[in-house]
């Protein structure tokens, strides 16, 4: 038997919570990005602050910041873009 060799039932065992999460954003950031080209400013957000809960990396928080700065400029919400924008 191979040493690489997983059993099914303990694959699941090894996948690292990093994985998961940026697995997870590869989901929410682009509906996150349609939601505000629909206009759909609050859900935006709340998806964009829902990458950064997740983000396990320093790349996919800087896009999260971005973006949702772009929003907060769509709702003339200026104060919190600039908060945004300095985070980067």
């Amino acid at each position: 038997m191979s040493r690489w060799f997983i059993p099914l039932n303990r694959r699941y065992d090894i996948i690292p919570s990093v994985v998961i999460s940026h697995c997870l954003i590869n989901l929410i950031f682009p509906k996150g990005s349609l939601l505000n080209n629909l206009e759909r400013y609050e859900e935006a957000i709340a998806d964009f602050t829902r990458c950064l809960e997740l983000s396990p990396l320093p790349r996919d928080e800087e896009k999260a910041y971005y973006k949702r700065a772009e929003v907060y400029i769509s709702l003339e919400q200026y104060d919190n873009a600039l908060k945004d924008i300095n985070k980067l």
